[in-house]
């Protein structure tokens, strides 16, 4: 190892990221704050924010607002902080707390039941699982491994966006095409029918344009990212498959900042918790950002093939207790 080298490094990254989450407006000092470490950033200039900024922001108000100002959710601006190290950044205090997609948690592989192929089925489904029993088992699994406090799931997307220069109806139209896709899970979608060219093609890339080179006959991706990475200006048509995932971020807290609110205060959180996940679904559905130039919709006439039955894969543990001190969230049945 190079120590001078990365002793210099690890100086002026750790020196930033104080810096960065030590600034702070001046908060009364009956106040605690809760800094948010911020995956999504900030939305350019007269361009509407991500649904689940949208959703940041009012959790933050209602939390200001149901504890009378004592605890203030303040997110740190842009992506401020080494994203894929926020959860253990909470645990270690280093920052009070973090919203993130379930795949941040890599010491939880059970979260990857959110990518369960169609194993939620519509949107009254995503609505109860945030206060449902395989909530609970996984947000166990993530206290137990972080050492945090799990405060709440908001759904951001369950929505595969087919973009193509011909229209995709039924799985067999992806056979010989050229795909560029950003998840494996995509690939459920037409592993019986193989395609000439595949190659993945990751986030940054795609807003950079790396969509629209003329290397692809079909783009596989996020139906809220169509509009960042210009998608219009190349593919005529788009198809949606709807519900092949239900993604939700995960709101942790550090587990000392808790322990250190009153028993009133946790009430209050956990009130705005279940306002702001019940929204999540609203914004996720409502802000779906508009093309400019709009392509020819299309749908799937015919699921996807499923994966096993559904009452095998909810949850395993869906019986497990939660390990749940004061602010006990209510739950609902799954």
């Amino acid at each position: 190892m190079r120590h001078g080298a990365t002793s210099l490094c690890v100086s002026l990254i750790f020196g930033s990221i104080s810096a960065i989450v030590g600034a702070a407006a001046a908060t009364p000092s009956d106040t605690a704050v809760m800094r948010v470490g911020n995956v999504l950033g900030d939305p350019a200039p007269g361009q509407e924010p991500h649904h689940m900024v949208r959703t940041q922001r009012y959790f933050a108000k209602l939390v200001w607002e149901k504890t009378g100002g004592s605890v203030e959710v303040r997110f740190l601006e842009g992506k401020s902080l080494p994203t894929f190290q926020m959860p253990a950044m909470v645990g270690k205090g280093e920052i009070e707390a973090t919203n993130v997609p379930g795949f941040f948690f890599t010491k939880v592989p059970e979260l990857g039941v959110q990518t369960i192929p169609y194993l939620f089925e519509g949107l009254e489904h995503a609505r109860r699982f945030p206060r449902s029993r395989a909530a609970d088992y996984l947000a166990a699994k993530i206290e137990d491994a972080y050492g945090v406090h799990v405060v709440s799931f908001l759904k951001i997307a369950s929505s595969a966006s087919i973009n193509s220069l011909e229209p995709i109806r039924l799985p067999e139209d992806f056979e010989g095409k050229k795909i560029a896709n950003i998840w494996e899970l995509y690939e459920t979608m037409y592993q019986d029918y193989p395609p000439a060219h595949l190659r993945g093609v990751g986030y940054t890339e795609s807003v950079e344009g790396g969509l629209v080179t003329g290397e692809f006959d079909v783009a596989i991706g996020q139906l809220q990212n169509n509009h960042f990475q210009k998608l219009y200006e190349y593919y005529k048509h788009q198809t949606t498959a709807s519900w092949l995932y239900n993604i939700y971020y995960t709101f942790v807290v550090n587990t000392d900042f808790w322990d250190s609110l009153t028993p009133e205060q946790h009430v209050a959180i956990d009130e705005a918790a279940r306002e702001a996940e019940s929204a999540a679904i609203t914004f996720a559905a409502m802000g779906l950002p508009m093309l400019p130039v709009p392509m020819k919709p299309t749908r799937m006439r015919t699921a996807f093939p499923r994966t096993e039955p559904r009452a095998r894969i909810v949850c395993a543990g869906a019986a497990a207790q939660r390990r749940r001190g004061q602010g006990r969230r209510e739950r609902r049945r799954w």
